[in-house]
């Protein structure tokens, strides 16, 4: 599990275009610790504000739950990897960025309190 997440909140930029952006929030509870809130948020160049946040989806999990898609994912990225025979893993890295860093590879994950 990461620091940050330990500490409060990280947020994750993935799918960045000229005109769109979406954010994906992992984030304890504020009154039930054990608690954690997965948010996916947009931002779109075109809106009446295109600073504002559009919440798209937002789900509350136990750490367990979490840990369990956290698996679910590494799995499903092993197989597919399998299958084709291939390393996607580098691909989606080169074309998307790592997890937890923009295209650049620059880390784009802080906690509430704004450190990186």
């Amino acid at each position: 599990m990461s620091t940050a997440l330990k500490s409060g909140t990280t947020a994750t930029r993935i799918g960045l275009a000229a005109n769109h952006e979406t954010i994906v929030t992992i984030k304890r509870g504020a009154l039930d610790r054990d608690t954690i809130e997965l948010r996916f948020e947009t931002l779109f160049a075109g809106a009446k504000d295109p600073a504002a946040r559009q919440v798209k989806a937002q789900f509350f999990l136990s750490e367990q739950q979490l840990l369990t898609l956290n698996q679910d994912i590494r799995s499903f990225l092993g197989v597919d990897t399998q299958m084709a025979g291939q390393h996607h893993r580098r691909d989606c890295d080169e074309r998307f960025g790592a997890a937890g860093t923009d295209v650049t590879g620059a880390d784009v994950g802080s906690d509430e309190r704004g450190a990186q």
